[in-house]
């Protein structure tokens, strides 16, 4: 461990002590931490509630600005009311790394997606999650930050909860207002002129090719693409490089793009299209274009997303793949170089 590019590696086996907590295995990994699964002690006089949990952990030796779980941390604490966003336990660090401790959940949309025989979702069922998908997101900007990040692998079923539909992963969130003091009151951040490239290639919108600050339509052109993707099977430029991708996501037809989609599809893509950084979307109307889909396909909105028993069976989070390389992986994240919300629609402060 005293060669630095190792050290910034968080090296933790099975059975090893975190504070209170035992490691049981790896969830995942990428270029913003490591995941593990963990259990409590049970120590006498422990203030921490006994169970299994999900602790996020990144090296104190990698550079400030790259430490990404003082962020996440701050939008799980500002969404502790949520009914989407998974519950932040604490967060503390060691000698070597930091750490944050929040609820386990279950498989991931992306896991459960690939888990289909035809890699396709009932379109009630991608219905059903996109009003839970539109309500997170919803929840998030209404706490001034946006994701950066939206993609299946970044959305969950309950441990418990299975049709209920959680998302995670702040890492690269970004608060998109300011207090101006001098004004007394919260604004738009500027944008900056040229962003660094946040997301994934195959989810993220135009604007993020084209390194504009990304805003709160950003997200949800990255959730339309998902639920498309959900309907699909696959977007028409899954496997391409970033600027192939980009020239696809520039030329494609709208028809060609929604085939076998809901035809109220278009109208959430043209109403997101006229948006810029500074606008707020109108929930209201997606959220309706959504539940009129539903009713013409006599679906029960209030009925609860239904799995196939063997999507559930064993519902717990799986191992994901690597995301350390992630420039190079179409489906993973980059990250390149090293605050009224609800009628928030106005120019940055000067």
């Amino acid at each position: 461990m005293s060669d630095k590019s190792t050290r910034k590696v968080v090296q933790l086996n099975e059975k090893d002590i975190v504070a209170e907590w035992r490691i049981v295995r790896k969830l995942g990994e990428g270029g913003c931490g490591v995941v593990f699964e963990v259990c409590s002690l049970g120590l006498p006089g422990s203030i921490w509630p006994p169970g299994r949990f999900a602790m996020k952990v990144e090296s104190r030796y990698i550079d400030r600005d790259e430490q990404l779980l003082l962020a996440e941390a701050t939008v799980l604490k500002r969404m502790r009311n949520s009914e989407h966003g998974p519950k932040l336990i604490t967060a503390g660090r060691t000698a070597s790394f930091n750490f944050l401790l929040m609820e386990l959940l279950g498989r991931s949309l992306n896991d459960l997606h690939k888990s289909t025989p035809t890699r396709r979702f009932p379109i009630c069922t991608v219905l059903k999650i996109a009003i839970q998908a539109l309500s997170a997101l919803r929840e998030l900007h209404g706490i001034f930050f946006v994701h950066r990040d939206v993609k299946p692998g970044n959305f969950a079923i309950g441990l418990r909860e299975t049709a209920r539909i959680y998302i995670f992963d702040f890492g690269l969130s970004r608060q998109f207002v300011t207090f101006d003091k001098k004004k007394q009151r919260i604004c738009l951040r500027q944008p900056r002129v040229r962003a660094p490239f946040r997301g994934t290639v195959a989810y993220c919108s135009l604007n993020v090719h084209r390194h504009k600050e990304q805003g709160r339509h950003d997200d949800l052109l990255s959730m339309m693409y998902m639920l498309v993707e959900f309907i699909s099977g696959s977007l028409p430029w899954k496997g391409f490089h970033r600027k192939e991708t980009a020239a696809i996501k520039e030329t494609i037809s709208q028809q060609r793009l929604l085939q076998g989609c809901p035809k109220q599809f278009a109208d959430i893509f043209e109403h997101l299209s006229v948006l810029e950084y500074r606008n707020r979307p109108n929930y209201d109307f997606i959220e309706a274009v959504f539940l009129s889909a539903m009713r013409k396909r006599c679906i029960n909105k209030d009925s609860p997303i239904e799995w196939n028993r063997d999507q559930i069976e064993e519902n717990i989070p799986i191992k994901e793949k690597s995301e350390t390389n992630a420039i190079a992986d179409h489906d993973h994240t980059i990250v390149e170089d090293p605050t009224n919300p609800r009628h928030l629609n106005e120019q940055p402060c000067a």
